[in-house]
């Protein structure tokens, strides 16, 4: 998923889409305006590349595996924190890294995946409650 020109991440989605047609891969850049828009196209799709955080988390909701382009820590944060740090990139990495965060994702068991973030999401509200609960 592409968004904005911040952090490079259309060139970058270009570039990924480039080296999935050149894979023969079915793919689908997506720019979406809003989040809903954004929701929706997640529910029907079994693997996100995405620069943007809130995309990627959209997409960890609806039980696609993800991978990050990341252009700040936060991506790498947010995929160690769920054990899944192999798949954060720094957005600006060669192509040959790029192509691995793919075949990792197509590799990934997607119950352990799915398990992984659904851990980290159930403590994330808990976190959240317990917050709601103190004020």
């Amino acid at each position: 998923m592409g968004g904005t020109r911040v952090g490079g991440d259309v060139e970058a989605s270009l570039k990924m889409a480039a080296l999935l047609a050149d894979k023969g891969i079915r793919h689908q850049v997506v720019h979406a305006a809003t989040y809903s828009e954004v929701c929706n196209f997640c529910l029907n799709v079994e693997y996100v590349i995405s620069a943007r955080m809130h995309a990627g988390i959209a997409a960890l909701c609806a039980g696609a595996k993800v991978g990050f382009l990341a252009y700040e820590e936060k991506h790498t944060a947010l995929m160690s924190d769920m054990g899944l740090k192999d798949f954060a990139i720094n957005i600006r990495c060669e192509d040959s890294i790029v192509r691995g965060l793919f075949e990792r994702l197509v590799r990934a068991n997607t119950a352990q995946f799915n398990e992984k973030t659904k851990i980290y999401l159930n403590a994330l509200l808990l976190w959240v409650k317990n917050r709601t609960l103190k004020s």
